[in-house]
């Protein structure tokens, strides 16, 4: 059938800002219209339905290798996770480095950039843990919003969890929706707008990553927070997938896959709300196949670590450091409570293992302070980046 279009309407406008004239004295403006897709089936053309296909299939094979024993091994669930949220937040120019982000993962104080990205994923691993068991309803998109800018609380509490109570507009003015390439649906229109999203959630009869991509685009026009939209639109790709069952563990970088896409995608979106969602879907389609792919080698890259540890340092059996080498992959980020549970070893013994790690290269100091001290698996850390590196070629 053919997909509805997004339309528009006009509101009046009433200027409450010291802006340029222009803004000053707009009396109207168009705001979105979206339409009810809950019962809408998309007609995907031979191209786009080759590449959900493909992508699929990518990415149910490249879970079954990385599973042992019927669970995805935690170093490799780990540092996809770490992909995921770091790109989902450079898209949105949340920056932090990488060291300070497994920082805030143990809840040290840091900067609240680092926090905010830790928190992204948070997002994600709530709203695809809901997804595992039952359906995703409205309020849980609202908690997912309240974690993802839990860092940001106390600044904008009226914000956090909530469904916008004001217009807001993309691009253009910084003071009224004059010249914006889009202004989604009035505030009023919201509650009604994100209920026909979740009954389309709801569907079984769409190609998973098909009910994906548009969810992902119905749910940025529709825009329905003030701030956070991009990262819990993009954990909701991810939630989909989960409750289709086309993956039960692994979550793979596609934001990072997107982010490279740049015009492409914003294009798209323009296309999906024209009423052509093809080129939403082929694009997180394809995304998700060279997520899969880029993933599946720098998991083999942190797999082979252990071996490249051991010629590095020559530890002794037995000893406190080759315990926390043997940890690493799975721990790699420790405060000295963990490296002490972890070496079951004494205070002193576990901080001379942590410094001839040090030493070695193996482990580097995120958080230098004397009661938050913190280190990190350099090369493990690193692979993040060298992941999200490949995904931007």
């Amino acid at each position: 059938m053919t997909w509805p279009m997004w339309t528009t309407r006009t509101l009046p406008w009433v200027s409450r800002s010291r802006g340029p004239r222009a803004d000053r004295t707009l009396t109207s403006y168009r705001a979105a219209v979206a339409p009810r897709i809950a019962h809408c089936t998309p007609a995907l053309g031979e191209s786009v339905q080759r590449a959900v296909e493909e992508a699929s299939l990518a990415l149910a094979r490249f879970e079954g290798a990385s599973t042992r024993g019927g669970t995805v091994l935690a170093p490799i669930a780990d540092l996809l996770m770490r992909g995921e949220m770091v790109a989902s937040s450079r898209i949105e120019s949340v920056n932090a480095p990488l060291d300070m982000i497994a920082a805030a993962s143990l809840g040290v104080r840091v900067h609240v950039n680092a926090r905010l990205v830790a928190a992204a994923g948070d997002a994600t691993r709530a709203l695809s843990g809901v997804a595992d068991r039952r359906h995703l309803e409205a309020d849980d998109l609202l908690a997912a919003h309240s974690t993802l800018l839990a860092p940001l609380a106390a600044d904008v509490d009226e914000q956090v969890g909530r469904l916008r109570s004001v217009q807001n507009w993309i691009g253009g003015s910084d003071y009224s929706p004059r010249g914006a390439l889009h202004v989604p649906p009035p505030a009023d229109d919201i509650a009604a707008d994100v209920d026909d999203l979740i009954v389309f959630l709801r569907r079984q009869d769409l190609p998973a990553l098909a009910q994906a991509a548009i969810a992902h685009a119905q749910f940025e026009g529709i825009h329905p927070f003030v701030d956070g939209n991009g990262r819990v639109g993009r954990a909701l790709i991810h939630a989909v997938v989960r409750k289709r069952g086309l993956t039960r563990q692994v979550t793979v970088p596609v934001a990072a896959a997107m982010m490279a896409q740049g015009e492409r995608y914003t294009r798209a979106l323009d296309l999906y709300r024209a009423g052509d969602p093809d080129s939403i879907i082929e694009l997180v389609a394809r995304a998700v196949g060279r997520a899969a792919a880029a993933a599946q080698e720098s998991s083999a890259r942190i797999l082979s670590l252990p071996e490249a540890w051991r010629a590095q340092t020559n530890a002794r059996r037995g000893s406190a450091r080759q315990r926390l080498l043997d940890s690493l992959l799975e721990h790699p980020v420790l405060d000295a409570e963990d490296a002490r549970a972890l070496t079951g070893a004494s205070s002193s013994a576990t901080y001379g293992a942590l410094d001839r790690l040090v030493a070695d290269g193996v482990l580097r100091i995120a958080v230098a302070r004397k009661r938050d001290r913190v280190w990190v698996a350099a090369a493990v850390i690193d692979e993040v980046d060298v992941l999200l590196d490949a995904l931007a070629e």
